[in-house]
């Protein structure tokens, strides 16, 4: 007698999307194991750079949707010609400032994606990439693990 075939009810994208964890990697850092980062004031000013990029990009978004919904008010067309200067100009001084960033033990621009193996130890959360983790953690925790070589750093102890 023939299996009987059932119905596949696995929908790979939902899969993934519900059950995958949201934070990959160990997340917790233990403050006493932590290096000292000595320029903890730049990585600092990239973190919040990046915060302000992301910021204005969410107020590009919704000019350009008041824009297209209300076309002929001229405070939406004066709020997009604003804003995207904004953005461009945020989101290209927080790249320039995270591409100084670098690990001081293997060099690797720890703030910026790049196609490098990333170490075992590094975390991610699900929505953001590596290097937003780690900024992300900067500015909650005042500590980060680099992605590259996975050492722990604090940014407030002095090196």
């Amino acid at each position: 007698m023939a299996a009987r075939k059932t119905r596949n009810t696995d929908r790979s994208y939902l899969k993934g999307l519900l059950f995958d964890p949201i934070l990959r990697g160990p997340w917790g850092i233990n403050a006493s194991s932590c290096h000292g980062q000595p320029r903890a004031g730049l990585f600092i000013r990239a973190s919040l750079l990046w915060l302000l990029s992301i910021f204005s990009f969410i107020a590009f978004i919704t000019c350009i949707i008041l824009f297209l919904n209300d076309p002929q008010e001229k405070n939406f067309r004066l709020a997009l010609s604003i804003s995207f200067p904004v953005f461009t100009l945020s989101f290209l001084i927080a790249y320039l400032v995270r591409r100084s960033c670098t690990c001081p033990l293997c060099r690797g621009t720890s703030l910026l994606n790049g196609k490098n193996k990333k170490n075992q130890k590094a975390c991610k959360l699900k929505p953001l990439s590596f290097a937003g983790t780690s900024m992300f953690s900067m500015l909650i925790r005042r500590r980060y693990r680099c992605p590259h070589c996975g050492t722990p750093f604090d940014l407030r102890k002095k090196r």
